[in-house]
């Protein structure tokens, strides 16, 4: 008797303790006093990568950055945009065939979007996005594989095309909180069933207080 006393001593400040601290982070995360930024985290990936081959080569820079409002610790909203530059440059033809020599081009594909994400793990979370990109490609021959030279602007020809896509699915973070990279694999469930490309997607990045 005497110890079941003792030990309900022992354990009822413990116990009382872990709930006051429990209720503390909860009061801390739901006080507004310290304004809008307590909610954010921050988040972006980066790509870089050079191709070519005997017709042509190309090199690619582009960022992806992206901000996460906390409705709740384990769910978030936020904008996600993307800017990408590819220098491009090789053998051209003109309109009638006629070789043109070596030329380049600059193109710039841009990005924006929103997306939602829900942490159900410690290090696992869902993902789903919607957004708008803008791609500039420049107009390839598919027989000699040279890009087609435009005699009438003086440049290589090239198309702007816009898409709009919806995304979902899973991915994993390796921070608490702080700074951790991230992987993250969508399905696109814009691609036409009988367009040749793929549409999985996956993400590298880094975020910060996520």
């Amino acid at each position: 008797m005497i110890l079941a006393i003792v030990c309900l001593f022992v354990l009822l400040p413990n116990t009382t303790f872990a709930q006051e601290k429990s209720k503390k982070n909860v009061d801390k995360y739901f006080d507004e006093s310290g304004g809008f930024k307590h909610r954010l985290w921050y988040g972006g990936g980066f790509n870089l990568g050079f191709s070519g081959d005997n017709a042509y080569s190309q090199f690619n820079i582009g960022i992806t950055p992206m901000v996460g409002y906390k409705v709740l610790p384990s769910l978030s909203f936020g904008p996600r945009f993307g800017f990408d530059y590819t220098y491009i440059k090789g053998e051209t033809i003109d309109e009638t065939g006629n070789p043109r020599g070596r030329r380049s081009a600059n193109l710039l594909n841009y990005s924006v979007g929103a997306f939602g994400r829900f942490k159900f793990l410690k290090f696992l979370f869902l993902h789903a996005e919607a957004n708008y990109e803008s791609d500039e490609r420049a107009y390839i021959d598919q027989y000699s594989r040279y890009l087609v030279y435009d005699s009438k602007i003086n440049k290589i020809y090239t198309e702007r095309i816009g898409s709009e896509n919806y995304l979902a699915g899973l991915g994993y973070n390796s921070g608490d909180g702080l700074i951790g990279y991230e992987i993250v694999g969508l399905y696109n469930f814009s691609v036409p069933s009988d367009s040749p490309a793929l549409p999985f997607e996956f993400r590298f990045g880094f975020t910060y207080k996520f």
